[in-house]
């Protein structure tokens, strides 16, 4: 195991040079800089691959507890405190979970840069199961929502931490990819929410069943979590680069150019912790400085697919129709495509950006940017869940729908004016394009160019 103060001394083979205050790299090392390029054309091993899917099962677990609440409510009955549930009851019971992943987002960096990402997802499996257990036991409305509570510290900290580790086991050009994948999982999660929700409707006390299911995901992904390894950039910025060497071998194992590859994603990292102290000088680690670092750094694009801003229009567009379908019109298969509709346009369009936002900082922001970003995405989740349904009693559906269709017009118009379109391009050149204002018209020129 590699010396705590490893990091202080740079590798012999890779020199940086300081100059000016800032960090760059000796020209004698661009021979293996090139073998960097190979990498565009590498599709990863099984290892990785695994890796992905383990760690996706707390994207898994995420949309479950979300998925289920819905056939919970309707299924309870008089189970709780002896009483039929009031809308207030089912708000707080549907809100509390948002209302607790946006207070464990933030720490859930801070401990994720101190002990490590994969204690964080380890944590956060025992909270997602504790929560399901205290939910299934429950026979009072104040016990729920303790449970519901309990699953919202888990959601906040899987959600962060999560796609984190991810991207930072990740091969550069596999990142977006993979990450996806983590949304993929959450869209599953609530599929399998509600297929065990339909299976358990017509069961005396079904409803504890449905919320102790959650149980199993989380503990098999706990066994799991004893023999996946720590992320590479952890450990380089901890100090234990022999154990990050030997990561990153098994990430790019069976590449021809692996050991380059792996001596120089390692400079890299002891560059941007030589940089964090230059920045902070007399403060503490870079680990200490930033809740997430280093997430999907030069990934080409979030989707891999044809410009991602246009697909993030066209959702909007699709989100916002889907409200707005005629009273006259409203036949249940009519509701069925509108969900159906706004659910997919949600899932390959806003769905995703909370999570992969931390390109379009840089990295003297990047953790307060993304703080900001999960904050406001636990927030917004949370005035949802607290006000629907009083919404849809004193405004009535078609006001309460009519609503979030001018919400999502609100959206649509903001990402057109303010959101840039980053397929294609590069770290700095994301910077580069946001250094003067929103740089929508330059990158859509940029990636033309590109194409």
């Amino acid at each position: 195991m590699g010396s705590r103060h490893e990091n202080d001394t740079l590798d012999a083979n890779a020199p940086l040079l300081i100059l000016d205050g800032h960090t760059t790299h000796d020209p004698q090392n661009n021979e293996e800089d090139r073998h960097i390029d190979s990498e565009s054309n590498y599709s990863g091993t099984q290892f990785i691959w695994a890796l992905t899917f383990s760690a996706g099962l707390s994207g898994l677990l995420f949309g479950y507890e979300y998925g289920v609440i819905s056939s919970t409510l309707v299924s309870i009955g008089t189970d709780l405190s002896d009483r039929d549930l009031t809308t207030l009851d089912k708000s707080l019971i549907t809100s509390c979970t948002s209302l607790f992943a946006l207070v464990a987002s933030p720490l859930a960096g801070v401990l994720a840069d101190k002990f490590g990402r994969r204690k964080v997802i380890f944590v956060a499996d025992a909270l997602f199961a504790l929560g399901a257990s205290v939910q299934a036991i429950s026979n009072e409305v104040w016990g729920m929502i303790v449970g519901r509570s309990i699953v919202g510290l888990a959601v906040g900290g899987a959600s962060l931490v999560t796609p984190l580790y991810i991207s930072e086991l990740a091969p550069s050009n596999m990142r977006g990819r993979l990450v996806t994948i983590l949304s993929l999982f959450i869209t599953g999660g609530q599929v399998v929410a509600y297929v065990v929700g339909w299976l358990f409707s017509l069961i005396d006390g079904g409803w504890r069943w449905i919320v102790g299911l959650g149980i199993l995901p989380a503990l098999f992904q706990l066994v799991i979590l004893t023999a996946l390894p720590e992320t590479p950039r952890w450990l380089a910025q901890a100090g234990f680069e022999t154990n990050a060497i030997a990561v990153l071998g098994k990430v790019y194992q069976g590449h021809p150019d692996s050991d380059c590859i792996t001596k120089q994603i390692l400079r890299e990292i002891q560059q941007e912790v030589a940089e964090e102290r230059l920045d902070h000088p007399g403060g503490s680690s870079g680990a200490d400085q930033q809740w997430i670092h280093y997430v999907l750094q030069r990934t080409t694009d979030l989707f891999y697919i044809g410009g991602n801003r246009r697909a993030l229009i066209i959702a909007m567009m699709l989100q916002g129709s889907s409200d707005t379908v005629p009273d006259d019109s409203m036949l249940p298969i009519t509701i069925l495509l509108c969900l159906t509709v706004y659910t997919a346009s949600y899932a390959f369009g806003l769905g995703n950006v909370p999570w992969q936002q931390s390109e379009l900082f840089p990295l003297s922001v990047r953790s307060l940017g993304s703080a900001f970003a999960t904050a406001t995405n636990w927030a917004s989740n949370f005035v949802v869940g607290l006000t629907f349904l009083p919404m849809m009693e004193l405004l009535s559906p078609g006001w309460t729908f009519g609503t979030y269709a001018v919400v999502c017009a609100v959206s649509w118009f903001a990402v057109w004016a303010i959101y840039p379109e980053m397929s294609g391009l590069g770290l700095e050149e994301v910077k580069e394009l946001l250094a003067d204002g929103w740089g929508v018209k330059e990158s859509l020129v940029r990636t033309r160019s590109n194409s």
